[in-house]
């Protein structure tokens, strides 16, 4: 019988090996760059491509430029040059009119306020702010500026990127459904779903349910440019792709559907059949594809935020002083006085 403890030999002694999982530098670049491809394509087709790298130093993305606000531009792009700064804030105004989000503000509230002065934001008609005293004459004259600059500013809130007479052509070759009020649509929509739900088959219906076409004609007036592209036999450019990647993720959370990796194909094999110009590779550069990627940090982003929001909570109740009742409250049948009673002149001992 042999005591001696096993000892494996050398060539398995050498198999045995611990592995971290720890990403290198190449795999972290790979990623980030993966994060900023939208991003990057939006700004190439901006002609802006070299502001990429500070737009990545300041965390801002494509959901930061949607919330952005006129007078950050000012500070943002403080370091570049006049005509880099011309062209990104006039495509800028025009993308986000066109995803019905225009800028707030006028073009005088993008420059830095005097320090010290009173004056709200949302009511400061000029660049240079105005004393509070013996200013009057100057405001008067400030009115008249911004109702100018009112007239000139464009009244419609999307922009056409097609002619007349094609909007027109595709309206009248679009189906009948589509002619219906997005309320409508939603709401069939919903009824479908539900009905689907009572079933017992939640993903199936969920698949025959939601579609390309289904979600742009829900989408209202932010997909009403991508409507008249309907069966053209034109490509779609950068900015009308990142707005139906952005529609079909934004109606998968709304109304909290799961989006599965196969569904995600699935949307862009539709995609190809609706706009027949389009290709593949425009939507997946890589095994997941761009619309699941972008569905997969909306949700990450959304549990961030919430337990950002759970913590800052319970800080506070931290925070908060405890209610101790003290001896010396407590009167003869054990009722506790506040220091209001207690020091109340109609108390009378």
């Amino acid at each position: 019988m042999n005591l001696h403890p096993y000892i494996p030999c050398a060539g398995q002694r050498q198999t045995v090996t611990f592995s971290t999982h720890t990403p290198t530098a190449t795999q972290l670049k790979m990623a980030k760059e993966q994060e900023y491809e939208e991003l990057r394509e939006l700004l190439q087709s901006w002609d802006v491509a070299d502001l990429l790298p500070h737009l990545q130093d300041e965390a801002i993305n494509v959901d930061e430029l949607q919330m952005i606000k006129r007078h950050h531009l000012a500070e943002l792009l403080s370091n570049f040059r006049f005509g880099t700064r011309i062209r990104f804030e006039h495509h800028l105004e025009r993308w986000r009119r066109w995803l019905n989000v225009p800028l707030q503000g006028l073009q005088g509230q993008s420059q830095t306020h005097c320090q010290g002065c009173r004056c709200a934001e949302s009511a400061a008609p000029s660049i240079i702010c105005q004393p509070q005293i013996g200013g009057q004459s100057d405001s008067v004259g400030d009115s008249g500026k911004s109702d100018d600059l009112a007239k000139t500013l464009p009244s419609e809130p999307l922009v056409s990127l097609t002619d007349p007479s094609e909007a027109v052509q595709a309206t009248f070759h679009m189906p009948m459904q589509s002619q219906l009020e997005p309320s409508e649509i939603l709401s069939s929509t919903l009824v479908t779903n539900v009905k689907e739900e009572d079933s017992g088959d939640q993903v199936q219906g969920e698949d025959h349910v939601v579609t390309v076409l289904g979600i742009l004609q829900a989408s209202g007036m932010k997909s009403q440019s991508l409507l008249e592209r309907l069966g053209q036999q034109e490509a779609l450019d950068a900015v009308q792709r990142l707005l139906l990647i952005q529609l079909i993720c934004s109606y998968y959370e709304d109304n909290q559907l799961h989006l599965t990796l196969q569904r995600s194909h699935l949307l862009e094999r539709e995609i190809l059949q609706l706009f027949p110009k389009e290709q593949l590779h425009y939507y997946r550069t890589e095994r997941r594809g761009k619309i699941y990627v972008r569905f997969t940090n909306m949700k990450r982003n959304k549990r961030v935020n919430s337990s950002r929001q759970e913590l800052k909570r319970r800080r506070e109740d931290l925070l908060k002083p405890p209610a101790h009742v003290y001896a010396t409250d407590l009167g003869p049948k054990g009722e506790n006085f506040t220091a209001d009673t207690a020091f109340s002149p109609e108390r009378s001992d």
